[in-house]
């Protein structure tokens, strides 16, 4: 699949190892490179396992990468197809756009 990044910044954070572990840690820097690795070698998103992808609604994915960080990307394809539950056909997907890397730990 062809992948793209909503800023510079997020495309620096996936692509260059010492930032990534600066800002994310050993953990996690690992899980992002493997799934941006992963989406690159897909031919669609079909190729993916499922289970580890939500869809949040219309054209947007969320993927854990560890306990503590989750990764978002849309689909930006010009045609996809969506099933009567509106899920979009995941083989139909061959271009995606990284939105933006997010804790889902809760501070007090």
């Amino acid at each position: 699949m062809e992948v793209t990044f909503d800023n510079p910044e997020l495309r620096l954070i996936c692509e260059d190892d010492d930032v990534t572990n600066e800002t994310y840690g050993e953990s996690t820097a690992q899980s992002i490179h493997d799934w941006v690795a992963d989406f690159q070698a897909a031919v669609s998103l079909n190729d993916i396992i499922i289970g580890q992808l939500t869809q949040l609604g219309d054209a947007t994915f969320r993927v854990n990468l560890t306990d503590d960080f989750v990764l978002y990307f849309s689909v930006v394809n010009k045609k996809t197809t969506q099933n009567a539950k509106g899920e979009i056909n995941k083989e139909s997907v061959n271009r995606i756009k990284l939105l933006r890397i997010e804790s889902h730990i809760i501070t007090q």
